[in-house]
Parts: structure tokens; C-alpha cells; sequence
């Protein structure tokens, strides 16, 4: 595939050159098409494999070409097959890759093409085609460079594409993420910096600095994720009691419902768990301990 960087390197006459191009673009378009359709159905699929226990949620990861984003969800998933590369439009479609919260809510993390700056007009409509999960998406995490000496006008940057999409910055779910703080020595410096941006319909960011490197700030992130995570779904802790022979243990673990080892109560004849569970998943729970209380009775 040919890259926008290697546009200048190519030979022969302006009409050999505008014609490369064409062709390259035509492909591009194709491919970013077949990802597109492949994405939707994979996302339909994500939704409907619920049965309607809970919403998963879907965290698109955004930022500037280079920002670190694949490596961000590297680190979030531990999923080694999440592979970035530095160049533009290495990522062509959006990826998404599963992870469980400490609450034990399920999300998908969308990879989205890396943004850049002087997005050629006829390209837009093929870069905006390929980021439907980030419009769809139920939090936006931005993944700032903050190391990056246009830092600043690079996070303008990816906000008024956010909005050309019909995103509002200021009013959607958006967690703004400071990355690669590991090369910085004055951490007091980067929020210092973005004070000063030029756009007043961009506010100065509230960042969580993280260093995808060392791991710095990471559990912080992770429960502010997990909190809003948690409003979306309108998930709360719930301690539950069970019997040692409940069928209720075996549920809990088989929809993955628990996040932390059980305790065993004063008298050692039940198991204590804290769960976190919406009202819909709750009621089937308990649905599920009537019917199996009626069969122990009708067998008994």
C-alpha cells in the first residue's frame, strides 16, 4: 500500500504521478469498505451475544497518529496479537479487543486509525467512514503524546475531527489521557502546557498522565473507566450471601460475575460475595435460585 509519506518519492510525469494516486486511493477505498462491513457485523454480533444481561460497552480509543494507542490497549488487555506501526494509516480499520473491568463488566476496546492533521477533502469521507465505533461508541478515551512538542495543537487537532463527526467534545463521554509521561521530567509542566491553547471551545484537558512504558497511573485510569463503565450500565455492588451448596456459586462464576475471592461468613456454613450487578442481570440471578430452589423441593 502506498503512504501518504511516500507520495513525493514517486517517479515519472504529474499524470503517471495523479494517476498512481487515483489507483491507490480506489484500493484504499475498497479495503476500508470490506473493514467497514466486517466491523458492523462483528459489533451486531458483540450486542446480541449479551441476551440482554447487561450493555457492553464500547470504548473507542483515539489520538493522533503515533500517540500510543495500540500499545495503550496492549496494556489495558494484555492481548499480545494488538500490533501498531509508525506510519500513516497503518491501522485502516477499527479492531476490537475484549477486557474485563475490576467490577467484572465486559468492554470493547475499539483501535482506530490514527488522526492527522490537513486530511486531504477527498479522503475524509473514507477516514470518517472508518471510525463508526468512536461515533457509537459509549466512551471515547484520547490518547495523547504529551511528550510531543505540538502536543497541544495536536489534541486540537483530534477534538474538531471529533466534531466534524458530530461528536461535541465538551459534552460526550470523553476521558482525556496523557501519554508517555516516562519522558518527561516536570510532570507540573503538562498540564501547565495546555493551559495556553488557542481554541476557547476546547477547554484546557483534565488529564489522567499515564506512561504506557512503566505502567504509571494505569490503576487510577482503569477505575475511572470502571466508574463510568458502571453508570452506563447502571451496574452497582451488591453483597450476596449463598449457602455452600448454593447453585448460585456456580452461576456466579459461570457468567463471570465475580471479580474478587468470596469470604465465609461467622459461621462458616455460607460464602459472602460482592458482585456487581444492574437490576436486569439481578432479577434473572434470582429467577435462576427460585427455579432451582422449586426442583431441590420437588425431588426432595
Amino acid at each position: 500500500m502506498l503512504h501518504l509519506e511516500n507520495v513525493e518519492q514517486l517517479s515519472g510525469s504529474k499524470a503517471d504521478q495523479f494517476e498512481i494516486l487515483r489507483s491507490r486511493e480506489q484500493t484504499l477505498e475498497k479495503q476500508i469498505k470490506r473493514a467497514i462491513r466486517s466491523k458492523e457485523k462483528n459489533l451486531e454480533e458483540i450486542r446480541k451475544s449479551d441476551r440482554g444481561l447487561t450493555k457492553t460497552c464500547i470504548v473507542a480509543v483515539v489520538g493522533y497518529t503515533n500517540a500510543g494507542k495500540t500499545t495503550f490497549i496492549q496494556s489495558l488487555t494484555k492481548a499480545e496479537d494488538v500490533k501498531g506501526e509508525d506510519r500513516l494509516f497503518a491501522t485502516l480499520d477499527t479492531s476490537l479487543h475484549p477486557t474485563f473491568l475490576p467490577s467484572r463488566n465486559r468492554i470493547f476496546l475499539a483501535d482506530t486509525i490514527g488522526f492527522i492533521s490537513n486530511l486531504p477533502i477527498q479522503l475524509f469521507a473514507s477516514f470518517s467512514a472508518t471510525l463508526s465505533h468512536v461515533v457509537n461508541a459509549d466512551i471515547i478515551i484520547h490518547v495523547i503524546d504529551v511528550s510531543h512538542l505540538d502536543c497541544v495543537q495536536q489534541r486540537i487537532e483530534v477534538l474538531e475531527t471529533l466534531k466534524n463527526l458530530k461528536i461535541d467534545p465538551t459534552t460526550h463521554r470523553i476521558i482525556e489521557v496523557g501519554n508517555k509521561v516516562d519522558r518527561i521530567e516536570n510532570l507540573e509542566q503538562v498540564h501547565h502546557t495546555f493551559q495556553f491553547s488557542k481554541k476557547v471551545e476546547f477547554p484546557p484537558p483534565n488529564l489522567m498522565l499515564i506512561s504506557c512504558q512503566t505502567g504509571l497511573g494505569f490503576m487510577d485510569l482503569i477505575q475511572s473507566l470502571d466508574k463510568h463503565v458502571m453508570d452506563i450500565t447502571q451496574s452497582r455492588m451488591r453483597r450476596i450471601k449463598l449457602r455452600l451448596n448454593s447453585p448460585g456459586i456456580e452461576y456466579l462464576y459461570a457468567n463471570k460475575l465475580v471479580g474478587k475471592k468470596p469470604v465465609a461468613s461467622e459461621c462458616d456454613n455460607f460464602l459472602v460475595f460482592d458482585v456487581v450487578m444492574n437490576d436486569n442481570q439481578f432479577e434473572k440471578f434470582q429467577a435462576f435460585l427460585g427455579k432451582e430452589l422449586k426442583l431441590k423441593k420437588s425431588t426432595d
